[in-house]
């Protein structure tokens, strides 16, 4: 009855809820209200760490790889595991970047890091942790360089190529090729003698992602296949280019099964 009067005094006087659904929905609303404010609290000091500890439990049932904990534990938690999450900035993580460059770390493993605090940022939002932006979205990866040059020099290719040969004569071959026509490993122990063009002293390649090229075979590059080029050559060759499609089955590869092994 209480209510009912409240409602009546309500609607005569013009404000508040004007029926008992309004006053349920205003209740509902208030609870929703004191609820989410009890969630805000409690992750507004929500560390990083404590962030970490939930990830790293989750990773190490769903990722292959299990260096996270080390490089968080060593390069990481030094610098964030106390910071509440809605203190890290993007301005925070170029900071922790720097610290890591500094301490001489390989550009791999500093992007590495930068990736672990953005994973854990990400399942953060997932898991409802973390309801604002990711920080790393705005810190700029280390740029990564693993080109290595290393060319042989004469004198060590004199010293060096012999005594491979002795040692493992496929081998030498396969290395013969990589020096003299530029192949990679892959497209070397894919190479059939149908590829050979003994003709023109041409060699047809198989290159990276299905792309074809040619390959001239200098002097050198041919008394090399010339020393491998089977007794059945005839057979290999009845399968030459031009009417390679009529051929059903692959020559032999050039340099054999043990070009397989070859390290």
């Amino acid at each position: 009855m209480a209510r009912l009067s409240e409602i009546k005094e309500n609607i005569r006087l013009g404000q508040g809820p004007q029926s008992i659904k309004e006053k349920r929905d205003i209740l509902k609303a208030e609870r929703q209200a004191e609820q989410d404010e009890l969630e805000r609290q409690k992750f507004e000091n929500y560390s990083f760490g404590e962030l970490m500890a939930v990830y790293l439990q989750w990773a190490a049932t769903n990722k292959r790889h299990q260096n996270d904990e080390y490089r968080y534990r060593l390069h990481l938690a030094p610098q964030l595991a106390d910071v509440p999450l809605r203190k890290i900035s993007p301005f925070m993580l170029e900071k922790v970047k720097k610290t890591l460059q500094d301490k001489g770390l390989a550009p791999a493993t500093v992007k590495h890091c930068i990736v672990i605090v953005r994973q854990a940022f990400n399942k953060a939002i997932v898991w409802g942790t973390w309801h604002g932006e990711n920080p790393v979205r705005h810190v700029k990866m280390p740029r990564l360089d693993n080109r290595k040059e290393r060319v042989l020099s004469e004198e060590e290719e004199r010293v060096f190529m012999p005594a491979l040969k002795d040692k493992s004569p496929v081998t030498w071959g396969m290395a013969m090729t990589a020096l003299y026509g530029g192949l990679r490993y892959e497209e070397i122990t894919k190479i059939h003698w149908q590829q050979v063009d003994f003709d023109r002293n041409l060699l047809h390649v198989d290159g990276k992602g299905g792309k074809k090229r040619i390959v001239p075979l200098n002097d050198t590059l041919r008394a090399v296949f010339d020393e491998f080029k089977p007794a059945t050559l005839q057979a290999a060759r009845s399968c030459s280019l031009p009417r390679k499609a009529r051929c059903r089955r692959k020559s032999p590869t050039a340099f054999g099964a043990q070009s397989k092994s070859w390290v």
